[in-house]
């Protein structure tokens, strides 16, 4: 569920089971309640029973993949912030995606910072304009 407490809940969506470890691993430290989800079907079944507040979602993935996902996110869960990740944007459909969504890009390998980072000022401003 969408939280108004100063803990937020994050749906990390890879198939990978390492980087949603790692993932997982990031968002421990108390600030986030975290949940994870194999691919975008997944995703969106666990959303529809508890909305989140982010989303971050890889882009190749088996059955619902992450464009696909963070199409839906954004028509019917506009509160969630989502960032997107990926090791593969030179593919065409990720560079067309990404140039015309505004959804922060989040290259694979990443640091820890980095996403922490990027988390939490897309967090402190999507909490801003509600």
């Amino acid at each position: 569920m969408v939280n108004q407490t100063n803990k937020h809940s994050v749906l990390i969506v890879d198939d990978d089971p390492s980087y949603r470890s790692i993932l997982q691993t990031i968002f421990s430290d108390g600030s986030y309640t975290v949940s994870i989800a194999i691919d975008g079907r997944d995703a969106l079944q666990q959303l529809q029973v508890d909305p989140v507040d982010l989303l971050i979602t890889d882009l190749q993935m088996p059955n619902v993949d992450g464009v696909s996902l963070v199409q839906e996110v954004k028509r019917h869960y506009p509160a969630t912030v989502v960032i997107a990740m990926s090791a593969y944007t030179d593919e065409e459909r990720y560079r067309t995606f990404l140039s015309n969504q505004p959804c922060p890009y989040l290259p694979k390998p990443f640091r820890r910072a980095e996403v922490l980072e990027m988390a939490s000022a897309l967090l402190q401003q999507s909490r801003a304009s509600n």
